[in-house]
């Protein structure tokens, strides 16, 4: 007897929702590589202080950088979540139809 496989079996009940899941995790990816710009932007910062740098320009240029990053990160998250929670109460609503 073949027996199909639950995680098989629920993928098929949402097939209506294949396009909005594979958008949360898009955007849930991007959120990932955005939140990496913080870090770049500290090695940036440090490699200026210990460089010597003084242009203040430079120093608030990597902190816009820093943020925009982080910011980006939390909505792409936020995103992400909305998406696919959306996507998965749907699913379930046609599991118990």
């Amino acid at each position: 007897m073949n027996q199909q496989s639950p995680m098989l079996r629920l993928w098929e009940l949402g097939a209506a929702q294949h396009g909005s899941l594979i958008r949360a995790i898009l955007s849930a990816v991007a959120g990932v590589l955005c939140g990496m710009a913080p870090y770049f932007a500290a090695a940036q910062i440090i490699l200026g202080l210990l460089s010597g740098r003084q242009e203040f320009s430079f120093y608030l240029t990597w902190c816009a950088v820093a943020l925009a990053g982080f910011l980006l990160r939390a909505s792409l998250y936020s995103l992400a979540l909305s998406i696919s929670h959306k996507a998965t109460f749907s699913i379930l609503k046609s599991i118990r139809e």
